[in-house]
C-alpha cells in the first residue's frame, strides 16, 4: 500500500493551490468543478493521420517538379478551407481528409499530365500566351 505521505500512481496530480484557493470555481451546468478543470478546449484538431496523407501526397509530389508540389499544397489548404467552412455550417465533427485529399490529387494528376506538359516547353522557348 501506499503511506500518508506518498500519492499512488493511479490518483490524478491536481495542483493543490489551486483546489485551496480562496476563490470557488464555477463549473458550467451538467459539470462538476473537477470535470470542468480536465475539459479539453472546444478547438479544431486534426489527428496525426491526416498529417500523414498530407505529407504523402506532397511527398509523392515533390518527386516529380516542384511546381506540383506547390499546386498540391494549394489544394490541401483549399481542402481545409471547404471543410472549415462546412465545419461552420454544419456545427458538429467533420473528417478533416475527404475534401484536401480529393483536391490534392485531382490536382496533382492535372498539374503533372496537363499544367507542366504545356507550360515547362512555353517557359523554355520562352514564349508565352
Amino acid at each position: 500500500g501506499t503511506e500518508r505521505g506518498e500519492t499512488s500512481q493511479s490518483e490524478p496530480l491536481l495542483d493543490k493551490q489551486s483546489s485551496s484557493s480562496a476563490q470557488p470555481s464555477q463549473a458550467p451546468p451538467g459539470q462538476t468543478v473537477e470535470e470542468a478543470e480536465f475539459e479539453l478546449p472546444d478547438s479544431i484538431k486534426l489527428g496525426l493521420g491526416d498529417f500523414i496523407f498530407y505529407s504523402v501526397l506532397v511527398g509523392q509530389a515533390s518527386l516529380y517538379d516542384m511546381t506540383t508540389v506547390y499546386v498540391c499544397y494549394l489544394a490541401i489548404m483549399a481542402g481545409l478551407g471547404a471543410t472549415l467552412i462546412l465545419l461552420a455550417i454544419y456545427q458538429k465533427a467533420l473528417p478533416a481528409l475527404p475534401i484536401s485529399i480529393t483536391l490534392g490529387v485531382v490536382f496533382y494528376f492535372m498539374t503533372r499530365f496537363f499544367l507542366d506538359p504545356t507550360v515547362v516547353p512555353l517557359s523554355v522557348t520562352l514564349l508565352f500566351l
